[in-house]
């Protein structure tokens, strides 16, 4: 399982999907993608980009199987 996650978010495809979803959400909030997204991490629980923007740095992280429950805890508070 572990080896399936890692492999896709080395994969093209993801990379394709995942720029061209992080671009349609910086439009959405005011911004412009500048350049490539930079692959900060990939390990097992979660893969982080860097994303440069007009407004500066974005950042993208997508959570392996076993954290799904990171984003649903997550508070701003």
């Amino acid at each position: 399982m572990v080896t399936g996650v890692l492999e896709r978010w080395r994969g093209d495809d993801w990379a394709q999907e995942v720029e061209c979803w992080i671009r349609d959400a910086a439009r959405s909030a005011g911004s412009t993608v500048t350049g490539p997204p930079r692959i900060e991490h990939v390990r097992f629980w979660s893969v982080v980009l860097e994303v440069p923007t007009d407004r500066g740095v974005l950042w993208f992280k997508e959570c392996g199987p076993g954290q799904k429950f990171e984003p649903a805890g997550s508070s701003s508070d």
